[in-house]
C-alpha cells in the first residue's frame, strides 16, 4: 500500500482519518523496503515520509481473538 499524505491533501481527504481507520480495523503496517514496523500514528508516520513523497508499506489485518 502506498502511504502518501500529499494525495489525501490534494483530494481534500484526511490522512489522519485514513490512518485511524486502519488502526481501528486492526491493521498493522510494515515497511515494504525493510520489513520494520511502521507506526499507526499519523504524526509519526508522516515524519517518515518526505514532503510531497510517499512510502510503501504492507498492511496486515491482525486476527481477532475469540473471548471463548
Amino acid at each position: 500500500m502506498e502511504m502518501s499524505p500529499y494525495v489525501h491533501l490534494e483530494q481534500h481527504n484526511s490522512f489522519a482519518e485514513f490512518v485511524e481507520l486502519l488502526k481501528t480495523a486492526g491493521y498493522s503496517l510494515r515497511s515494504a523496503d525493510n520489513g520494520k514496523a511502521a507506526p499507526l500514528n499519523d504524526v509519526e508516520l508522516q515524519r517518515l515520509i518526505p514532503e510531497g513523497a510517499s512510502i510503501n508499506v504492507v498492511g496486515r489485518a491482525e486476527a481477532f481473538r475469540s473471548s471463548t
